[in-house]
């Protein structure tokens, strides 16, 4: 039993002899080959701005506590809308939409360095939502998501002051002016305001300098951007006092598609209606016929006009100048109407129709006419008053002529056809004082209504240019 453990313990002893001497010889045939070291990453902290940034949003406070060292100093912020294109401005809706690039800048006491300590480093990039910033608010905004913006990097200098410049979507309510429509002048504002910092917290302004200047605008087909106001004022609310800024777009209607569209084919139009009075009274199918499709074509403009204006507000002087003139076309086709059943007249017409168309009318459209008027002159005379009159000459000159004996029933038949061509004279000559007359209100009424028509124009056009 000995013998045994004592063989154990011999060949545990060479065992690990030998295996000390294999890890000697392996160890000792590799004494060339070393393992290198392993290899440095460089980051962006060893650079100088990134070690900057790095100490500078280490010791950065939470996003919402204003970048100030003295919390009863308002932090002044500065805004600039620079408008870069107009997307739309609707008269029905009354708004308007434009594409801007904004600018604010403020100063923030967390993020100032000494330049020298990193390398003369001036100014760095961090992403906007790592910092603290306004919350500046279109307060007549429509967009669901208020003003759609980019949250891209803002550009901070050594001595704090931050500058955020980015592209942004703004849609806003506007008052819409159509008085003057197609010639109007549309002054839409924007305003500005923080929604939750008062005056004493954040005090804001109206950005100025060489790139606050209007020189991005892409030019509309619509309409051209005569002018962009700026102002700021304070108002008080209930929970305080909070400044705002306001931009104001002056924007000018390009009105000559409406010229080429609406306005010159109804003028043409209109002076049609005008011209209808020169046809002759006898052609009065042609007549009906031309005023009735021009009236049409006066109501089609005019609904053409109500269709781009909004169910509210002032009725724009074009409508009211293509209502007027539709109007007159009206009371033209009264006024014709009257003229078809003057002209077809056969009694004799009344003294003071006579002396007023026939005389006075007439004479001031140039269209006197002695032969039609001087009837009117004389004592007015029945059929009878006539036929007694020509019956006593007929008598007088019997007495101076030997009687001619002659049948009674011819000298009856006579005496009939006598009295019925002296009633067809008559009456013919009343049927032509009355187309006569007819004609001189005709002139009269071509007269009145270009004069209507052109004062009607000189008005709109004289209002348009007002309205710019």
């Amino acid at each position: 039993m000995a013998s045994t453990t004592s063989l154990k313990r011999t060949l545990f002893i060479a065992g690990l002899f030998i295996l000390m001497m294999v890890s000697g010889v392996m160890s000792g045939g590799n004494k060339t080959a070393e393992i290198p070291d392993p290899v440095g990453v460089k980051g962006a902290g060893d650079s100088e701005a990134g070690r900057l940034v790095n100490d500078l949003m280490a010791g950065y406070g939470p996003g919402f506590v204003r970048p100030v060292m003295d919390s009863n100093t308002p932090t002044v912020v500065e805004y600039r809308v620079l408008i870069h294109e107009l997307i739309e401005l609707s008269t029905q809706a009354q708004t308007i939409a434009i594409k801007a690039n904004l600018r604010v800048s403020w100063t923030d006491e967390f993020l100032q360095w000494e330049p020298s300590e990193y390398g003369n480093t001036t100014r760095i990039l961090i992403p906007i939502t790592s910092l603290w910033q306004p919350d500046i608010t279109l307060l007549r905004n429509i967009n669901e998501g208020y003003e759609i913006t980019k949250p891209t990097s803002v550009r901070v200098n050594s001595t704090g002051h931050v500058s955020w410049y980015t592209p942004a979507f703004l849609s806003s309510s506007c008052d819409v002016n159509i008085k003057y429509f197609p010639f109007d002048v549309q002054r839409c504002e924007m305003r500005f305001s923080s929604w939750s910092f008062t005056i004493e917290d954040v005090d804001l302004q109206v950005a100025n300098g060489s790139d606050a200047r209007q020189l991005s605008y892409t030019e509309n087909g619509i309409w051209d951007l005569v002018e962009v106001q700026t102002a700021r004022e304070v108002n008080s609310y209930s929970a305080g006092d909070y400044p705002e800024v306001s931009y104001t777009f002056v924007l000018r209607r390009r009105s000559a598609y409406y010229y080429t569209n609406v306005i010159i084919p109804f003028l043409f139009l209109s002076l049609m209606c005008n011209l209808i009075f020169l046809l002759p009274p006898d052609g009065k199918d042609a007549k009906v016929a031309l005023i009735i499709t021009t009236l049409l074509a006066l109501v089609v403009f005019l609904q053409i006009i109500a269709g781009v204006m909004p169910p509210v507000g002032e009725t724009p002087i074009l409508a009211s100048y293509f209502l007027a003139l539709i109007i007159l076309v009206c009371i033209s086709i009264v006024v014709m109407i009257f003229i078809y059943a003057v002209q077809h007249g056969s009694n004799q017409p009344p003294r003071w129709f006579r002396r007023l168309v026939l005389g006075f009318m007439a004479k001031a459209v140039c269209m006197y006419d002695s032969a039609m008027a001087g009837y009117a002159e004389k004592e007015d005379l029945t059929k009878e008053e006539l036929y007694t009159v020509e019956t006593n000459a007929n008598t007088e000159r019997a007495k101076t002529r030997p009687p001619l004996e002659l049948p009674q029933g011819l000298l009856n038949d006579v005496t009939f056809l006598r009295k019925k061509a002296e009633a067809q004279d008559l009456s013919d000559f009343f049927a032509s004082q009355w187309r006569y007359a007819s004609r001189v209100i005709d002139r009269w009424m071509l007269i009145i209504s270009l004069m209507v028509w052109a004062l009607a124009t000189i008005i709109l056009l004289a209002l348009s240019n007002s309205g710019e």
